[in-house]
């Protein structure tokens, strides 16, 4: 399944693309990599791994068509406020439509792990905490997380108090950690020159 809908799931998966692109200089979940656009790999590689997915984006929901079904923008008065503000408001969708569970992915990782939502869900599991974050070698990845939706009033709140980014809220949350041995997977791109590689690892692969 490849969209989100009001239905009853166990966990909902979201590519969050609500950012400016302001480094980028063009909506950058939409800039072509090897013939799709950027948020297409990154959809193609979450979608497996839940039940549903959707996106958090603000501005005009319709040039996400084709991609996935719904786009949840942040609260008006928050737009702009961070990446949290996309995981509140994610958060909030996904407890609407009767999900336990949600993993967040940022627009712009086309490499993801194939595994990723299993073994962030195993590592919250068997540390009995409400949201599991991903690491490597090179620290936290707080982008990859997966939360509990009843964190939704947590998220919120944290957003409210002048967070901007998730790093605070989970530490505070003590999540868990799911290692992985290949921090590329998690690699951000956001200029040409990473395109271009990344294009170059995609078409060999």
């Amino acid at each position: 399944m490849n969209a989100a809908a009001s239905m009853k799931t166990t966990t909902l998966g979201v590519v969050l693309a609500g950012g400016q692109s302001s480094r980028f200089g063009v909506d950058k979940a939409l800039a072509p990599l090897a013939g799709q656009p950027l948020i297409a790999h990154v959809a193609a590689r979450l979608a497996p791994q839940v039940d549903a997915f959707f996106v958090n984006a603000n501005r005009d929901p319709a040039r996400f068509a084709g991609i996935c079904g719904a786009v949840v923008g942040d609260a008006t008065e928050r737009m702009a406020a961070g990446p949290l503000a996309g995981i509140a408001a994610a958060l909030n969708y996904a407890t609407s439509v009767g999900a336990t569970w949600l993993a967040t992915v940022p627009c712009d990782a086309p490499f993801l792990p194939h595994d990723l939502v299993a073994r962030l869900a195993a590592a919250a599991h068997a540390n009995g905490a409400p949201v599991a974050v991903a690491a490597t070698t090179e620290g936290l990845e707080p982008m990859f997380g997966l939360w509990s939706v009843s964190l939704a009033r947590e998220a919120g709140a944290a957003l409210a108090a002048g967070d901007g980014g998730p790093r605070a809220l989970m530490a505070r949350l003590n999540a868990a950690e799911a290692r992985f041995t290949d921090a590329l997977a998690f690699a951000n791109l956001n200029t040409p020159a990473d395109f271009a590689a990344a294009e170059v690892r995609l078409r060999s692969a």
